[in-house]
């Protein structure tokens, strides 16, 4: 099963536990998707609310439902392990709103993914961008907002970010099959994002809420007048940095998470339909 294949039935479990019943139609996703599936190194450059988390959690599950046997390690960071530990956390109910009846959930309760199937195991762990490695060897690196405000209030920050990916987390890599999908919204200008767009490894692509023509890049469920209200209520600075992609420089006023948090609540980007609190 291709991952496009695999994206409308992660999408049919996310709309189960969200506990929705319609999903409006997000055909990006299957372009990033086909993407993935091409290259080993890929960058989502996306806006808030474009579910680009949603992609992320999707690849780990793809690979669960794909893993034919043997052991699977994957790693999924975030700017703090709090984070990555909240993502997982959501993943495994989708997991189990799928049914993979022939896996076995071996760490329940637990912001860590372990499924054993008899000699197979398949494992997924948090990790934060800000703390060292575990050391574990990954067949999958997932990188999910990597970049926090908060942390990179100087180049000397900046830095920092990029030493901890090129040190501590690319070599995690088991072989050269193993893959690195990024994921995030390029919040401060030469922050990770930005490093992989210029790393001729990885294939990026980049969606703002609006194309060079102005036109809605996913006008289903953010037509104009809906994008002309998330300007307004965000402001010119928030709404260029987070819709966009116009990433700031570290000396910036960051933007108000309060006022990100007022205008995704009903067009969150981790959950399909827009319920995610996180900004």
């Amino acid at each position: 099963m291709t991952l496009r294949e695999f994206i409308p039935i992660f999408e049919r479990a996310v709309a189960f536990v969200e506990g929705v019943t319609a999903i409006t139609g997000a055909p990006h996703l299957m372009e990033w998707a086909d993407i993935i599936e091409r290259n080993r190194f890929v960058c989502i450059v996306a806006f808030r609310g474009s579910l680009k988390s949603t992609i992320a959690k999707a690849v780990i599950a793809h690979a669960l439902a794909c893993h034919a046997g043997g052991a699977y390690d994957a790693v999924y960071y975030s700017a703090t392990i709090e984070l990555a530990r909240w993502h997982l956390r959501r993943l495994k109910l989708y997991i189990a709103a799928m049914g993979l009846d022939d896996w076995h959930d071996a760490t329940v309760g637990e912001a860590m993914l372990r499924y054993i199937r008899g000699g197979d195991v398949f494992a997924c762990e948090p990790a934060g961008l800000d703390q060292a490695s575990r050391g574990r060897r990954a067949n999958l690196l997932v990188l999910d907002d990597v970049s926090d405000p908060r942390k990179l209030a100087s180049m000397t920050d900046i830095t920092r970010a990029l030493e901890s990916l090129q040190r501590r987390v690319l070599p995690l890599m088991k072989d050269k099959s193993s893959r690195v999908i990024l994921v995030g919204t390029p919040l401060i200008a030469g922050d990770v994002i930005e490093w992989a767009e210029r790393n001729p490894e990885f294939t990026t692509v980049r969606m703002p809420i609006l194309d060079a023509l102005g036109r809605p890049t996913w006008p289903e469920k953010y037509p104009i007048d809906e994008i002309a209200r998330l300007r307004s209520l965000v402001g010119e600075k928030a709404f260029l940095a987070e819709y966009m992609l116009q990433a700031v420089a570290p000396v910036d006023t960051f933007i108000d998470p309060s006022l990100l948090q007022k205008a995704l609540f009903t067009y969150g980007d981790h959950h399909l339909c827009g319920t995610s609190h996180e900004g």
